[in-house]
This record gives structure tokens, sequence and C-alpha cells, in this order.
């Protein structure tokens, strides 16, 4: 229910009240439910990153987008968490952005198999 209602908040921009909706129905769940309901506390913690940096929350949305790029199960996922981490980065620090755009977009393709991380030096 409460994720019905953050997401209609958040269509209506109602960022905030989406927010409050989202971590409701967060705190319903544990962190098992990331392997009995993948799909719905995906949605969550992803409307819930989304919803954060819409509300310029800069910081809690890298840090949730950073655990969702981790325990995202599906190549789907992990480009919806890189899009939303670019916009992120585009928008919050200009050259800054730029050096974790590329780490970003390195990370993602290595969760996906695509290549390997490079060495960091």
């Amino acid at each position: 229910m409460n994720l019905i209602a953050g997401k209609r908040a958040k269509s209506s921009t109602a960022y905030a009240s989406a927010l409050s909706y989202l971590r409701a129905a967060r705190a319903l769940l544990t962190d098992k439910d990331w392997d009995e309901d993948y799909g719905l506390i995906f949605s969550i913690e992803y409307d819930t990153a989304e919803c954060e940096l819409l509300t310029a929350d800069m910081v809690a949305a890298e840090n949730r987008l950073s655990i969702l790029a981790h325990r995202a199960k599906r190549a789907h996922d992990v480009a919806f968490v890189t899009r939303l981490r670019v916009t992120l980065y585009t928008i919050w620090v200009g050259a800054i952005a730029v050096s974790r755009y590329v780490l970003n977009t390195c990370e993602a393709a290595a969760l996906i198999g695509r290549c390997t991380r490079p060495a960091m030096k």
C-alpha cells in the first residue's frame, strides 16, 4: 500500500511525500526480502533513490544507488541504476562527477559481465 502511495506521490511531483511512503514501505521489509521478494524491494529502493535525487539529498541518493548497484540481479536493473547514477553525477558536481561517471560505467559493465574492473593505482 505504501509503495503504491509513494509511486502516486512521485508521479505528481510530491517527492517529499513520496519519500515518506517509500520509507514506510521499506521499514516493513528485512534484508532477507532481497531473496524472497527481489522485485518489490528493488522497486522501493530505486524509487526512494530517485526521490532523494529529486529532493537534492545527493549523498543519500548516491549511497542508496551504490548499494543497489551491487544488489541488482538483472542486467536491466543494473542499467536503471547506472542511468540514475549518471544523472546524479551530472547534476551534482561537474568535474568530480566525471571521474565518478567513468568508474560507475566500468562498475556497471563489470556487474553484467561485459568487462573487468580497471586496476586502481
